[in-house]
């Protein structure tokens, strides 16, 4: 795959723990170590040469590519690297540029007569503090990559022209074993942060370098159109204001067609009001555990839950009379992008007002109403959530928090425990 991309005149490249194209996540579990004679720890201070080893083997297996050479010092699974106890941020800094200096060294070595090599070293996580401290030094043919919160925010950019070239790492999907397995579902950052964002970027000439996490690229082909769009040309985008509001209603008519186009770019502006940052997407699925707990249901809760409701009938209203203007194809194209993010939320925040109001009855009857209700707008989501996985995507949501299997990704709530426990403690005779 990387040999036919380069063929097509395709820059191959990596994330910033991807030193030199070598994989470190395969150090041990795929025998890489072992094959590079590379030692058995990954510790700059004691196994250097065995690192250089490892990397020199990244460097080997695509050289006959055009790539362009991620380069710093990181753990093996996209962490940190772990420095000795006690060490200075002084001993971290030289580690830091004497990895990059040899990283730069290999490959100028063995890259074919007349390839020119390319660099970037990404300021990730802990990266970027050391870089800012102004004690993190780069060769200069290295561009710095600067990078967002993982939420479509950028955390820093250059504030002068210096020797150095510059270039983004963006994300529009994020995906953590712990927190933000929401970003796995569906697309949020949307059309106006990018424009915001990058706005920022064209204007501290972080432009050399771009590189956007997708994740699995489904869910985020239109804000991912977006960016190339702006990285072809900047300078024609953002020539006058509103560019976010231009993108929408291009992209509405040209998906959609122009008779679904007005109901359609209306549709997506009310899609981002109500998911507009990765968590409100599981607001409905929070409150509904609140109340199968038994715990306290905070003040004005119930009344929120009740306004979003509202705001949720009225956008799904948009996006119904959008769809009843489109071919089949685009239609279940714009029922996975727009209608289905907002349903997996507007039905358990149906849910989840449903089953607070049972928590305050005292009528056993009217609970048990209340509860059927609720367990009624689950079973719509389960049938919703079938119509999103149709081939090739079955079972597509499998590793997120709508759908439980025993991966140690799906480690919080899941939408399938909550109505099975739904189920067994509030609905068997």
């Amino acid at each position: 795959m990387q040999k036919t991309a380069s063929d097509w005149g395709l820059f191959y490249t990596s994330h910033h723990y991807d030193a030199l194209l070598s994989n470190p996540w395969g150090f041990t579990r795929f025998g890489l170590a072992d094959a590079r004679h590379a030692g058995t720890d990954w510790d700059w201070f004691k196994n250097r040469q065995g690192m250089i080893n490892f990397w020199r083997g990244g460097v080997l297996e695509n050289r006959d590519l055009d790539a362009i050479w991620p380069v710093g010092l990181r753990g093996t699974q996209d962490r940190a690297y772990t420095f000795p106890d006690g060490i200075t941020e002084d001993a971290k800094n030289k580690a830091y540029r004497e990895a990059i200096d040899e990283q730069v060294k290999l490959t100028k070595e063995l890259l074919p007569a007349g390839k020119t090599p390319l660099f970037h070293f990404t300021l990730y996580t802990e990266m970027l503090p050391q870089y800012l401290s102004g004690k993190l030094d780069v060769p200069p043919e290295v561009t710095i990559v600067w990078t967002d919160d993982n939420d479509g925010h950028m955390r820093a950019l250059p504030k002068v022209k210096d020797q150095w070239k510059h270039g983004v790492y963006y994300h529009l999907a994020y995906f953590s074993t712990t927190t933000r397995l929401t970003k796995q579902v569906t697309h949020i950052v949307s059309p106006m942060r990018i424009e915001e964002e990058f706005r920022k970027i064209v204007d501290a000439r972080a432009t050399e370098y771009m590189l956007v996490n997708v994740s699995e690229l489904r869910e985020y082909v239109m804000e991912a159109r977006m960016i190339a769009e702006l990285s072809w040309d900047a300078q024609q985008a953002f020539a006058k204001p509103g560019a976010a509001e231009r993108y929408i209603q291009w992209w509405s008519r040209e998906y959609f067609g122009p008779s679904a186009a007005d109901n359609s770019a209306t549709a997506y502006r009310g899609y981002y009001q109500a998911l507009n940052i990765w968590d409100q997407i599981s607001v409905g699925s929070n409150y509904i555990l609140q109340a199968l707990a038994g715990g306290p249901i905070p003040a004005g809760a119930l009344s929120s839950l009740e306004q979003r409701e509202i705001a949720y009938k009225e956008v799904l209203k948009t996006a119904d009379d959008a769809s009843m203007k489109m071919t089949p194809e685009q239609r279940q194209y714009f029922y996975e992008n727009v209608t289905f993010p907002l349903l997996i939320d507007a039905r358990q925040t149906s849910a989840a007002i449903k089953l607070i109001k049972a928590s305050a009855e005292q009528d056993p009857d009217a609970v048990r109403k209340l509860r059927f209700s609720a367990f009624d707008d689950l079973k719509a989501l389960e049938d919703e959530i079938r119509q999103a996985e149709r081939p090739p995507f079955e079972n597509w949501y499998r590793k997120t928090w709508i759908r439980s299997d025993d991966s140690p990704y799906n480690l919080h709530r899941s939408y399938e425990r909550t109505r099975a426990f739904l189920i067994d403690h509030y609905l068997k005779p």
